[in-house]
């Protein structure tokens, strides 16, 4: 364990990403991450053993890290006081594109205030917030606090417990984001309508970017494996059939059909974030 902070110190360029397991010191790892600047992914899923002293350390010491892509603070029981030291990080950064805060509870307060902080983001286009517990009222507050300068590109919303009125508030937010392109919507509750929309908008982004599905290899991908990244336009070739290929990509958000039946789809659903 020492070698492999000493490692981190010394920026090993091997050392991109970091999976952290109660088997390292928070106390070493934050003064490891202090002197690190090529660390692009920090897993801390799992990590129940930090308590609010350590995960600010840990945070403190990343606030220089200029090449942080990937933070990962799902299923770690985060506190709401907790959360809110997360939210500032994400904030004040300048470089992390994909925030996953999955299987934590997510209070009212904690969707707003994490609405907010993305709202108009620089590099925030990823956001994992599935099994968080945040029910009709938490669902529309994020929604709301998002608002018409939402810069997600993927949006993972998945099993909570969301209805109506949330369902309401993600249609009015997705019609004002030109950019988001995937959502994974399983184990909520939305109007058949609200399906119906957000499909419309999501396909009207993808067919913007006019890609060609046969201009990439086919993975063996199942609809478990849903991530797609918003891709730069001059990437893409028009292709003419783009929208009808894409009018599938809601039914396999919500589980309606196999992905074996639009194998054209299959690596969208494995292309990493």
């Amino acid at each position: 364990m020492a070698s492999f902070l000493h490692n981190v110190r010394a920026n090993d360029p091997s050392l991109t990403t970091l999976t952290v397991t109660a088997a390292v010191s928070p106390q070493s790892l934050a003064h490891a991450l202090c002197h690190n600047t090529v660390v692009s992914q920090l897993v801390l899923s799992g990590c129940y053993h930090l308590n609010l002293s350590d995960l600010c350390s840990i945070l403190e010491a990343l606030s220089d890290n200029n090449s942080l892509r990937v933070l990962d603070v799902s299923n770690m029981g985060l506190t709401d006081e907790m959360l809110f030291h997360v939210i500032d990080f994400v904030q004040q950064s300048t470089s992390l594109g994909r925030l996953d805060v999955s299987r934590n509870e997510l209070s009212r307060e904690i969707a707003v205030a994490l609405g907010l902080s993305l709202r108009g983001h620089l590099s925030v286009r990823t956001l994992v917030a599935d099994h968080c517990e945040l029910g009709d009222d938490g669902g529309a507050a994020l929604m709301v606090a998002l608002g018409d300068a939402c810069p997600l590109h993927k949006l993972n919303l998945a099993h909570n417990n969301m209805g109506d009125v949330s369902g309401q508030s993600l249609v009015q937010m997705v019609r004002k984001c030109p950019n988001i392109v995937q959502m994974n919507l399983n184990g909520n509750f939305f109007p058949r309508a609200c399906i119906e929309s957000i499909d419309i908008v999501l396909n009207s982004n993808l067919h913007r970017f006019g890609f060609d599905p046969s201009s990439r290899p086919v993975s063996k991908a199942t609809t478990r494996d849903l991530s797609l990244t918003a891709p730069a336009a001059e990437r893409f070739v028009p292709s003419a059939d783009a929208k009808t290929t894409f009018s599938a990509l809601d039914r396999l958000v919500r589980g309606d059909i196999a992905a074996q039946s639009f194998p054209s789809l299959s690596f969208l659903l494995a292309m990493d974030p």
